[in-house]
Parts: C-alpha cells; sequence; structure tokens
C-alpha cells in the first residue's frame, strides 16, 4: 500500500510529522479502504489541535484563523480483493472532512481509462474541458505528469517538485518518476 499527503506536513521531530503520523496510523490496517478510515479517526484530532497552535508556528492571529487556514489531505493507493483502490480523505479549512474513493460503488471494466482527481482541482478543471481531458486520458501517464504540473505551476509557492507517478495494476507496481518517495515504505 501506498500513501501520498498534502498540505500540513508538520515538522520532523515534533509532535507531528506527516510521514511518521501516518504510518504509525495505517500500520495494521487491512486494506486500503481500512487505512484511509484509520487514518481519519486517529489524525483529525490531532491535526485540529495543531491546526489551532498554528499562530505560534506560522504568526497567524488566532487559532480561529488558523483553522480556516489549514488544510490536510492524506490518499491511499493499492490493491484491495484483486482491484487497484484509492481511497483518503482530506481536513478542509473550518474542520470539515471530505472522503473520497475511487472506484467505490462505480463499475469498472478492465483496461478501462477513468481519472479520479481528489482534492483540490481547480486548475485541471480550467485547463482541461470534458473533451480535451479525454482526448488526454489516451496516455494516462503522460495526463497525470501534465496534471500535475498545470498545479504546480499554478500553486508554485505550494506545490512543486520533485513529482512522483507512480502505476499500480492488480498484480504489480512501477515508479514512473519517483521524486522523494521509494518503496521502503510499502506495506
Amino acid at each position: 500500500m501506498f500513501f501520498a499527503a498534502s498540505g500540513y506536513y508538520g515538522r520532523p521531530g515534533t509532535d507531528f510529522d506527516v510521514w511518521t503520523s501516518v504510518r504509525d496510523a495505517v500500520r495494521d490496517a487491512s486494506s486500503v479502504r481500512d487505512a484511509a478510515e484509520v487514518s481519519e479517526k486517529q489524525l483529525k484530532p490531532v491535526l485540529l489541535n495543531k491546526f489551532k497552535t498554528l499562530k505560534e508556528d506560522n504568526g497567524i492571529a488566532t487559532p480561529e484563523d488558523a483553522l480556516k487556514a489549514s488544510r490536510f489531505s492524506v490518499f491511499f493507493a493499492g490493491v484491495d480483493d484483486g482491484k487497484v483502490v484509492v481511497a483518503g480523505w482530506s481536513l478542509l479549512p473550518g474542520g470539515e472532512v471530505r472522503r473520497e474513493e475511487y472506484p467505490g460503488e462505480q463499475k469498472t471494466v478492465p483496461g478501462a481509462r477513468g481519472l479520479s482527481n481528489f482534492g483540490e482541482h481547480a486548475a485541471t478543471d480550467a485547463e482541461f474541458p470534458r473533451p480535451a481531458l479525454i482526448k488526454l486520458l489516451a496516455n494516462p501517464i503522460d495526463a497525470a505528469a501534465r496534471m500535475i504540473q498545470i498545479e504546480i505551476d499554478r500553486e508554485s509557492a505550494n506545490v512543486g517538485p520533485p513529482r512522483s507517478i507512480l502505476e499500480i495494476t492488480p498484480s504489480n507496481h512501477r515508479w514512473i518518476e519517483k521524486g522523494l518517495c521509494g518503496d521502503d515504505d510499502k506495506k
């Protein structure tokens, strides 16, 4: 199982480091969906508390302003019951949680191409009206790279290289671009 996180990362060596915290939260998860559920249950209270103290870390005036300015997302990818699954959640400004899963209850067929654009996707929505998106998906790897680059270009202060692109099939995985990721954290 693999995961990706965005938003508040904390700091290594403090009481919240995203990589250690997520790994610890899902260490005993039995599936991708279970990892999403368990991580939300364990990390949401910790994050809400950290967001209230961000004023000290980032000079934000009040705990309420810190909570409004804070976001966190984590998504897990892997194979559940022989099918590739992506599941995760986002803690939105104000403390609301949005859960997302692919394919979820959708019917999928082997070899079909589709797109799940988790989290914030205003830039890709603006860049790719439906006909352009369908054309782009003819090559899913190029599509992933292009969509990530659009976000980097749009939000260069918050999103940036290196990027990591991983292809997951029911029987294997392959790194297209490794960025800072690796298999050493694979469950």
